[in-house]
């Protein structure tokens, strides 16, 4: 057979790796991660040198650049090694977590982000763009020029030298609209110190709010803050199994979301419902903050209010109040009294 190409991409991954079919297609192989939800670069290195010994030509790996879910990062560094070793190009999913690169406590979180042969990213989320605008940057731009470049007769006339850009030798649209002029008019008119501030104000936001997530009794920060993202769930109940406590989290956030107060949503990280926070937004004051927990401790009294009361129905006491005298109460007119519709009206 011939030789096969084969790309890597991580467990935890952007959603653009895998659209359909439904079952990855053999080119495609997905990196275990470990419990912090970062690439395992030893399975990686492993899982490339198995596919060589088939007779397939691994060619890519796809890194995260902190994810949606939790905002991790992979293990940047160590997996450049492995590209160089194996001449692999290296690409980075940066759509949301690579915008903190234009402030030093990005680039530390990001360390290894330089290493990357392209980067993806897209501005309409930490750089406060519109919907939408997506980038990707290239360490050397001739790789697309040698990709997508092709001079039809009918512009031939108009073919740019090397020094010229012409954006539709970049890509595949041939004409597109001026998707980055926002960004553009955003940077004159704000200034890259504003998005800078606004970057780094999301990061400390997660902060604050992951200390005193924790600090209250039976919460449980299951990952971060990092990247402006933290995870947490409730913990505290002596729920009978891990699918009662991931019920008892889902119903929390349900109460949070009906408050209208609080826009938070569950994610899963192995197995666990979890609620997240990203603090991005540059409007957000220390009072929405404190919001948050308020909205948190309210819907967590009510929730436990309603889960101990429907506890409490059918408990063996219920059950041993009907007598046998209560049964034989119920006669066959008792039976027939309740109609279709008698049924249907119970919630």
């Amino acid at each position: 057979m011939s030789p096969r190409p084969a790309g890597g991409a991580r467990r935890c991954r952007h959603r653009g790796c895998r659209r359909r079919p439904r079952e990855p297609p053999e080119q495609l192989r997905f990196v275990p991660t470990h419990e912090d939800l970062t690439m395992d670069v030893a399975a990686l290195r492993r899982m490339v040198e198995e596919d060589r010994a088939a007779g397939r030509t691994p060619f890519c790996v796809v890194a995260n650049v902190g994810t949606t879910r939790s905002a991790a990062v992979d293990p940047l560094p160590e997996i450049a090694e492995v590209c160089r070793e194996h001449d692999l190009w290296m690409h980075g999913d940066g759509a949301f977590g690579a915008a903190a690169a234009i402030v030093p406590e990005g680039r530390e979180a990001l360390r290894g982000i330089e290493e990357l042969d392209s980067l993806s990213i897209d501005p309409h989320k930490w750089w406060f763009q519109p919907f939408e605008i997506g980038g990707l940057l290239v360490k050397d731009t001739g790789h697309l020029r040698d990709m997508f470049r092709l001079v039809p007769d009918y512009l031939a006339d108009l073919d740019a030298d090397e020094g010229e850009v012409n954006f539709y030798d970049h890509g595949f649209q041939t004409t597109r609209s001026f998707r980055a002029l926002k960004l553009w008019m955003s940077l004159k008119t704000f200034g890259a110190d504003s998005f800078r501030a606004a970057v780094r104000g999301g990061l400390e936001r997660a902060e604050r709010l992951a200390a005193r997530i924790a600090a209250e009794p039976g919460w449980t920060v299951e990952s971060g803050p990092r990247l402006a993202t933290l995870t947490f769930r409730y913990t505290g109940t002596d729920a009978a199994s891990e699918g009662d406590l991931n019920a008892l989290n889902r119903a929390l956030a349900d109460h949070v979301m009906a408050s209208n107060r609080v826009g938070l949503h569950t994610t899963g990280i192995h197995g666990r419902t979890v609620m997240r926070i990203c603090t991005i937004n540059p409007r957000t004051t220390p009072e929405d903050e404190d919001t948050v927990l308020d909205v948190l401790r309210e819907s967590l009294a009510a929730t436990l209010t309603a889960a101990a009361g429907a506890a409490t129905v059918g408990t063996p006491a219920d059950a041993t109040a009907v007598t046998p005298a209560d049964a034989t109460a119920r006669t066959p007119a008792d039976a027939t009294a309740r109609t279709p519709a008698d049924v249907t009206g119970r919630a």
